[in-house]
């Protein structure tokens, strides 16, 4: 049996040093001085030891809580990536409706504009200016906008 990685003869000798420099009054004091001392060292180790465990395991309770909530925040952006993403689907398709919506209206009324002698040029700056075809003449006309035989489209 080992103490300390120390085995029986090198006890054996330290014990016959002691008994040389203290001498056999005061060697069973020494004795139990050294005994108490190692034990409260012992118990001092033991503590630390008991409290170093419950440290770590405070951090890594710590850290496993830290990371279910990196993976449920990790999750919500996940599902907000994917919301994300459809909602922009869905705005593209709509874009591509109404393009393809006014796209067509767009050709209906450059048809019914070159049937009326109007040309798309016209049309679209009255689009912008927001001039309508069934708008009422500034002088209070309620030909739909006609001045005479003109309309408000028409270049002169």
């Amino acid at each position: 049996m080992d103490f300390f990685g120390i085995g029986y003869m090198e006890i054996g000798l330290i014990l016959l040093v002691l008994l040389i420099f203290v001498g056999p009054q005061r060697l069973p004091d020494v004795i139990r001085q050294l005994s108490n001392a190692y034990r409260k060292l012992k118990e001092a180790t033991t503590e630390l030891n008991r409290e170093f465990r419950e440290m770590a395991d405070e951090v890594k309770d710590e850290v496993m809580d830290a990371r279910k909530n990196i993976d449920t925040d990790l999750n919500s952006a996940s599902s907000l990536a994917t919301d994300i993403k459809e909602i922009s689907n869905d705005i593209s398709s709509t874009m591509k409706e109404t393009r393809s919506t006014t796209g067509s209206s767009t050709s209906q009324q450059a048809t019914n504009s070159k049937d009326k002698g109007i040309t798309p040029e016209v049309t679209d700056r009255a689009q912008k200016t927001g001039i309508s075809k069934h708008q009422p003449a500034p002088d209070g006309d309620e030909q739909g906008g006609k001045i005479g035989n003109s309309t408000p489209f028409e270049e002169e």
